[in-house]
């Protein structure tokens, strides 16, 4: 039913205001297992991570949800609001992502003492890398 409505939202003129209200009083508890869930359509994650579209409470599930593409997490990261920022960073994409932490860095509402926690998790990822898969295992 989700991705008929986010379907409908997104490319049917005629229903699109109508879908874009039943989703957003869609239930809570059942957003947030879709939202969750990696084997939910990317379309309708797409549409629960849009700024336009993003609940706050669904932010952190899909954060971490793989499905959820990381150029979208860019997206929001870059002109997300500061409650926006603290769940980003609070993230586990966001310690493995270079690319989310600079979009994290570009935001306006990124406090300046928050840059000791990006290169924390940027020297972690450089010593990460720098482990070669041999040696971690052992």
């Amino acid at each position: 039913m989700i991705e008929i409505l986010v379907h409908l939202a997104n490319h049917n003129k005629i229903f699109s205001q109508q879908a874009k209200l039943t989703l957003a009083g869609w239930d809570e508890a059942s957003a947030l297992a879709v939202a969750a869930d990696p084997r939910s359509s990317a379309e309708v994650l797409e549409y629960m991570i849009s700024p336009h579209n993003l609940r706050p409470r669904l932010l952190a599930a899909l954060l971490e949800n793989p499905t959820v593409t990381a150029e979208s997490i860019i997206q929001l990261a870059t002109s997300g609001s500061r409650e926006t920022v603290d769940a980003i960073l609070k993230s586990k994409r966001c310690g493995q992502s270079p690319a989310i932490q600079n979009a994290l860095a570009s935001n306006p509402n990124f406090r300046a003492a928050e840059s000791a926690a990006l290169e924390q998790m940027e020297a972690s990822n450089a010593e990460a890398a720098a482990v070669p898969p041999d040696s971690a295992a052992a």
